[in-house]
């Protein structure tokens, strides 16, 4: 994400869960709303961290993602698709 350790603090971060990070994180920089910054710089645009993380999924929606709840169940769903796909390499038990 390219945060600061003092804007991860302030957000919260470790207060949310990472299931939900990832998902709205992902979900906001798939739409093009969230891009990543150069090391050591915050990008201007980018949502607040507070907003990502601690809003109501409706209100995280409407007012951060701009999208609808079909739109955003249906990116879930494809998110655990690509989750359970296998890793080419990876595929391999550890010894």
């Amino acid at each position: 994400m390219g945060l600061q350790q003092k804007a991860m603090v302030k957000g919260r971060l470790f207060c949310a869960p990472f299931v939900e990070l990832r998902r709205r994180h992902g979900f906001l920089e798939r739409r093009g709303l969230y891009r990543a910054p150069r090391k050591g710089q915050e990008h201007p645009d980018n949502p607040r961290l507070k907003d990502i993380l601690h809003l109501p999924e409706d209100a995280f929606l409407a007012s951060v993602a701009h999208s609808t709840p079909q739109e955003y169940e249906v990116f879930k769903k494809l998110l655990a698709r690509e989750e359970e796909e296998p890793i080419p390499g990876c595929d391999q038990e550890p010894r």
